[in-house]
């Protein structure tokens, strides 16, 4: 997955994309299958999967505007609200997918 967000992003922006990819992606998945899980998801690693992929793709499209430079726990602060973001929107879908499924095999 680093491959292909460094070949989204401009050249200037690599350094920084690699560095934030290997120092947070540990603790993002760890945190999104921890979320998912708890919400009763039994395919919890592939959701966790999927935020965190959809967490990097907008951080990336926003990375020239983070400062790096700025103290630690703020940008940790916004990766994870971020991803707090990614997790509620994909439980929404699903519970919406769910009840749909429900509604149709009802009938």
């Amino acid at each position: 997955m680093l491959l292909f967000l460094m070949s989204m992003a401009e050249e200037s922006d690599r350094g920084n994309i690699e560095a934030f990819y290997n120092k947070y992606k540990k603790d993002m998945m760890k945190y999104a299958r921890s979320r998912f899980r708890r919400a009763g998801r039994k395919n919890y690693l592939f959701d966790a999967e999927d935020a965190v992929q959809a967490t990097f793709f907008k951080i990336i499209k926003y990375i020239s505007k983070i400062d790096f430079d700025r103290e630690e726990k703020a940008v940790k602060n916004y990766i994870f609200s971020t991803l707090t973001n990614e997790i509620n929107k994909i439980l929404r879908k699903k519970e919406l997918f769910t009840e749909n499924v429900e509604e149709f095999s009802e009938e």
